[in-house]
């Protein structure tokens, strides 16, 4: 039982024993008080009585006339007038009357009337006795209508403190919640902070928890600034400030076998004659320049979602552009070029560019040797010059915002949207969930576009809340009637129980005022699929909307989905996020994962990562592994699981 339903039970039955107590008492004493007011009364008209008697003793007409007088207005039971051997001279007796109450009440408090007695006289000679007896229905009449009186009163007064005393436990209440909450979230391993209550003995432990809080969030940020700098010194040049040429590869890589990566032109800038600037510049202008280069990159990567970047070499600077204005960025980040280097050059001609369209499954060195000719092209110009690699239009998609929306539109009502499904396994060979990219339906039949071709344009329509309802009620489908999985090779895998399956939100999503509140709804319709439902949701767009990020935890929590980051690592700065936030697992991103066997520095910023996660309750995943020598590393990391084609099933 709670503490606060057994502080309202101990005020109710201390409240109902004081009542009954009180009313006992005061039952008890207004019995007595009556008692003792008929007990004076019968003796003082027994007295009086007595008094008229023995005047009128000789006049047998008056005493009768007294004793009838005194009878008929006294409310009397009995008036009795005896001579001194007891024998009856005269008697007035009246039957037993109504009490006026309950006859439980009546037994309950008896009530023996004293009665009065007074000696007659004739000068000093007693002739005789007088007795008075009152009636008892009066007395038991005035008791009851006492005592409801009082009944009323003290339930009353009573009642009043009981919710006097609710109203207290509803002020403890909060705050007292509120400790509860912060003692269970640590056991839970999320270190959260909370207001100091105004209750004195709740204030000093909320004090003590928020101190041991502050410390674990303290030495939470100091190993996060320990694996930083491991992550920087294994993956970034230190004078740009750019991924090296490995990660750099390692990531571009990577997005080109992705699904939902955001498709676009890879640039590579290239400074002309590096040598021959560092001698007429200077080292130290050179660095300069090269830095404020490096922070133009970051600043337009930064802009872009999914965009990579890095430093390939001395004299060359990579980007991914995905947004739909490639040359506006190049020729914006040429502009600092010049700004920097133009004087130190001939002419000013200091750096030439190369555009070449990067798409899923295009061979990298295909891609690459594609801008290496157009570089080569632009070396042959003049004015830093910036060239395109021409290719052909497709035919599988719209050409148009319009025809977009158009077609979009259309794939939501009708469905016309596919889940791929690819396995996530521990280093057991068990399959702990499966992962699954969305697909639409193309304009050339049996054709299906990727979602890195699609989603953007449908951020710009703002259509990718519906997107993102139609690929949860996918998953659902998959976990609810779908045991055979057709894996993306065309073969199939057949299940006795679907385990979880594991559906992308988007950040614009997460951003949408209603988006949460229907998916709410539409998980809590089906709370038997809901269980084993995984929502992840990319780093950059966790972090970018950290309060929808945490909203979408608390909603789903209750209803026992899972909710994680996949990608994690880029932004690792925002790491001091994780201790409160009550995520479940993080999917680290390939970029760490690739030919770690070979990386001691990112070994390092893995395992103390793995380490963090498993500190604040978190599943570590690793993502896009290929081989068996990674597949032991990072077992021996203490990763719970990976992705990839390794995962065998």
């Amino acid at each position: 039982m709670s503490l606060y339903r057994q502080l309202l039970i101990a005020i109710f039955l201390s409240s109902l024993m004081a009542l009954i107590g009180s009313i006992t008492s005061s039952t008890l004493s207004t019995r007595d008080y009556i008692l003792e007011q008929l007990r004076v009364k019968n003796q003082d008209n027994a007295s009086s009585l007595a008094l008229s008697l023995s005047m009128a003793a000789q006049d047998a007409l008056k005493v009768e006339l007294a004793m009838a007088a005194q009878f008929d207005s006294g409310n009397y039971k009995l008036v009795r007038f005896t001579d001194p051997n007891d024998k009856i001279i005269l008697e007035k007796k009246a039957p037993d009357q109504s009490t006026g109450s309950p006859l439980w009440f009546s037994a309950l408090l008896p009530m023996e009337i004293p009665q009065g007695n007074a000696k007659v006289a004739s000068g000093w000679t007693q002739i005789g006795t007088v007795t008075l007896e009152s009636q008892s229905s009066y007395a038991y009449e005035s008791l009851w209508k006492s005592t409801m009186r009082m009944t009323l009163t003290m339930t009353l007064t009573a009642l009043l403190g009981m919710m006097l005393g609710y109203f207290i436990i509803l002020r403890l209440k909060k705050p007292l919640n509120q400790v509860v909450n912060q003692a269970q979230a640590i056991t839970l391993k999320r270190f959260i902070t909370i207001p100091e209550p105004k209750v004195p003995e709740l204030r000093r432990l909320a004090n003590a928890m928020n101190l041991t809080v502050k410390r674990l969030r303290e030495m939470f940020a100091e190993e996060g600034k320990r694996l930083e700098i491991f992550r920087k010194e294994a993956n970034f040049d230190g004078v740009s400030n750019l991924p090296i040429r490995q990660s750099f590869i390692t990531q571009l890589q990577e997005s080109l076998h992705t699904e939902e990566t955001i498709f676009g032109y890879c640039m590579i800038l290239r400074i002309n004659n590096l040598d021959g600037v560092n001698k007429k510049a200077g080292r130290k202008l050179l660095d300069a320049a090269i830095e404020a280069i490096g922070k133009s990159i970051l600043m337009h990567s930064d802009k872009m979602q999914d965009s990579l970047s890095g430093r390939l070499n001395g004299s060359d600077f990579a980007l991914l552009i995905t947004n739909d204005k490639p040359l506006d960025t190049a020729k914006s980040i040429m502009k600092v070029v010049v700004d920097h280097l133009g004087g130190y050059s001939k002419k000013g001609d200091c750096a030439i560019m190369g555009l070449g369209r990067y798409k899923k499954n295009v061979v990298l060195g295909e891609l690459l040797g594609g801008i290496d000719k157009a570089l080569a092209e632009a070396k042959a110009k003049t004015n830093n010059a910036i060239v395109v690699v021409k290719e052909e239009a497709e035919q599988n998609i719209p050409k148009t915002s319009q025809g977009w929306s158009a077609h979009i539109t259309k794939a939501i009502k009708e469905r016309g949207f596919k889940q791929l499904s690819y396995p996530v396994g521990d280093f057991k060979k068990k399959i702990i969930h499966r992962e699954g990219p969305l697909r639409m339906r193309s304009l050339v039949e049996n054709a299906w576009i990727m979602a890195g071709k699609f989603f953007p344009i449908a951020d710009r329509l703002k259509l990718t809340p519906k997107i993102d309802l139609v690929a949860v009620r996918l998953g659902l489908d998959h976990i609810r009637t779908n045991p055979v999985i057709t894996r993306p090779d065309g073969t199939k895998k057949t299940y006795s129980t679907m385990p979880g399956f594991a559906v992308n939100i988007s950040s614009v999503s997460l951003g949408s005022r209603s988006f949460v509140g229907e998916l709410k709804k539409l998980l809590s319709q089906h709370p038997n699929e809901a269980n084993r439902m995984w929502l992840e949701v990319p780093e950059a767009g966790a972090f970018k909307n950290i309060k929808q990020f945490r909203l979408l935890i608390q909603t789903l929590k209750p209803l026992g989905v899972k909710v994680g980051i996949k990608h994690f690592g880029r932004q690792f700065d925002q790491i001091h996020h994780l201790h409160d936030m009550g995520a479940d697992y993080l999917k680290v991103d390939a970029i760490f994962i690739r030919g770690i066997e070979k990386n001691q520095g990112n070994q390092s910023f893995l395992k103390g990562l793995v380490q963090m996660a498993h500190g604040i309750d978190m599943l570590a995943i690793a993502e896009g592994v290929l081989t068996p020598e990674e597949v032991n590393v990072l077992k021996g990391l203490q990763f719970d699981a990976m992705t990839g084609p390794a995962v065998k099933e």
